[in-house]
């Protein structure tokens, strides 16, 4: 199959835990090699609190087909026209946030499955560019199996609702939203508060008993080595402005430091 495969979906498959990064800042189509080149599993480029033309997602989709990289998109919300519009840009995948119930994850199931599991429009146009021999039925035998869904439960609502949400035929991972989480439970910014810990690890059991990988947004790998070690494999750390912050302040640091010394 010349479209090849998911990476991130095949790690996730197998059992593996997949390491990715937030892009929020850098819109030029260098970054997705950079990031390929660090070792990245996946980027997730936020449209839901960052700005991204369809044009730089497209762009930026082109150049992650050659490489060994998987390049979601955090949508805005729900609707078809954010889930169905997206993936016709040539994406490997959704991050969807907010949802709640299990009629909303059949929605985004729906929206972004062809038939027969779902009701997506059929359009091969960001793929014919590189492949433009590819098949109708190729095309969307692919899209249905290599597309990742990923959805994001990050409120008091979303955690009782779990396992009808993550029973949903076609959610692959969970991304947890432990900022918004923290706000619903009414500690906001407080991570640590026993009550977001214990909703996590909520979140994590529903993952272990629908067979959905579990996983979350954080800032350092100090946290990442906590929550994998509770068990989950999809961990997005950091963005791609806090990395490039975080490696100039060092360097500058250890600059200024030859001064003093």
């Amino acid at each position: 199959m010349p479209l090849g495969i998911n990476h991130t979906r095949k790690i996730l498959k197998e059992g593996g835990i997949a390491f990715g990064t937030m892009i929020t800042t850098f819109r030029a189509p260098a970054v997705v090699p950079m990031m390929a080149a660090a070792g990245w599993d996946y980027l997730v480029l936020d449209n839901e609190h960052n700005a991204f033309s369809s044009e730089t997602i497209q762009t930026l989709a082109l150049v992650s087909s050659y490489e060994e990289i998987t390049l979601l998109v955090r949508i805005p919300s729900i609707e078809y026209h954010h889930v169905a519009c997206t993936l016709d840009l040539g994406v490997d995948g959704i991050v969807v946030p907010h949802v709640e119930t299990g009629e909303e994850a059949e929605m985004i199931v729906r929206s972004s499955r062809y038939f027969p599991r779902g009701e997506r429009g059929a359009s091969l146009s960001s793929k014919s560019a590189r492949f433009p021999d590819l098949k109708i039925s190729d095309y969307l035998d692919w899209a249905n199996r290599e597309i990742l869904i990923v959805v994001q439960i990050e409120t008091d609502k979303g955690v009782s609702n779990a396992d009808e949400i993550l029973s949903t035929e076609g959610i692959a991972a969970v991304m947890i939203g432990p900022f918004d989480l923290s706000q619903s439970l009414g500690c906001p910014g407080d991570m640590e508060d026993p009550g977001v810990v214990s909703a996590c690890g909520d979140v994590i059991r529903a993952c272990d008993r629908n067979g959905v990988s579990s996983g979350i947004h954080i800032q350092s790998v100090e946290d990442a080595e906590k929550w994998i070690s509770r068990g989950m494999k999809f961990i997005t750390c950091k963005t791609d402005s806090g990395l490039i912050n975080e490696a100039s302040a060092e360097t500058v640091s250890g600059l200024r430091g030859l001064i003093r010394c």
